[in-house]
């Protein structure tokens, strides 16, 4: 007896060690959360931007991104996306004031020579070579950047598609850099809160250039996008309310038509007040910039 009374608790011990452990949760692995650094922009159809840093893109579905500032994960549709820009707002280098160099001794040692470039490997080419050039970048507005295109391209799907551009900082300004453009890449000025210049090429110039960037606003640009896009859809809505009206108007009392016709009127009136000064901003808004051989010598590029 006392052999089965052991045998019945040690069942009863089992089968509570078997509930218990099928009714504990299955441990869960966090998922760490994804900082955003800010470095890449989505730009979307409607006109509107998101900087953040982008997870994935996945053309014909959705581009995942971490929103700068909130750490907000968003999921955008692919028919939404307009433009992918990777590294577009990478961090540039802002100058820090550097102590002053030590004195040197008394008896100080000559420099050693200029190192020579190893057998068999080109040595950096001389100023004076096509497609090098020595670039000074005056800006109306600080950490101005140029860039150098390193790829480009359209990532095309079923539900449309999205322009990809991969580039590098070259140098801020003032830069004062040797510029290499000798493989024909293309070149633009770009910084924070800035709407990007055109592009331009450097091979087979040489010399000493200096570039003016005057730099557009990207807040006003935006702006100019929302009054364009609300004053055209006041001018269409008030167009087709003063068509309807004029053309139901059968002049007795009590129309509905009589009363639609001053409603289209303002309507045309305020899209027509929208529209024009959204048109204006999106046209002087733009990042331009003049290349020239030197302050002297009339601008060889205007952009």
């Amino acid at each position: 007896m006392y052999a089965r009374l052991t045998l019945a608790v040690a069942a009863a011990l089992s089968l509570h060690t078997a509930i218990a452990l099928a009714q504990t949760p299955p441990s869960q692995t966090a998922v760490p959360a994804v900082a955003s650094t800010g470095e890449d922009e989505l730009l979307l159809k409607n006109g509107g931007m998101i900087r953040g840093t982008i997870v994935s893109v996945e053309p014909d579905r959705e581009v995942v991104i971490v929103v700068y500032g909130t750490g907000e994960q968003r999921r955008i549709p692919w028919a939404d996306v307009d433009k992918v820009d990777r590294g577009k707002h990478t961090q540039r280098p802002t100058p820090e004031a550097l102590p002053p160099p030590p004195a040197p001794p008394a008896h100080a040692a000559p420099p050693p020579p200029p190192p020579v470039a190893p057998r068999g490997e080109p040595a950096s080419p001389p100023p004076g070579t096509p497609g090098i050039v020595k670039l000074h970048i005056e800006a109306n507005k600080p950490n101005i950047g140029l860039y150098e295109v390193t790829a480009s391209g359209v990532i095309v799907g079923m539900r449309g598609s999205a322009s990809v551009v991969m580039a590098r900082l070259a140098c801020v300004a003032p830069c004062d850099k040797l510029i290499d453009g000798r493989a024909g890449q293309t070149f633009y000025f770009d910084g924070n809160d800035i709407n990007t210049s055109g592009g331009f090429r450097l091979e087979g110039q040489t010399g000493r250039f200096v570039a003016r960037v005057d730099a557009g606003s990207a807040g006003a640009r935006t702006g100019g996008v929302w009054l364009t896009s609300a004053g055209a859809t006041g001018i269409l809505a008030g167009g087709l309310t003063l068509g309807i009206g004029a053309a139901t108007d059968d002049g007795t009392p009590g129309n509905p038509g009589a009363a639609m016709v001053p409603i289209g009127g303002v309507a045309l009136g305020v899209g027509a007040a929208l529209l024009i000064p959204g048109i204006i901003l999106i046209a002087t808004t733009g990042t331009s910039f003049t290349l020239e051989r030197s302050p002297m010598d009339t601008a060889l590029f205007r952009f």
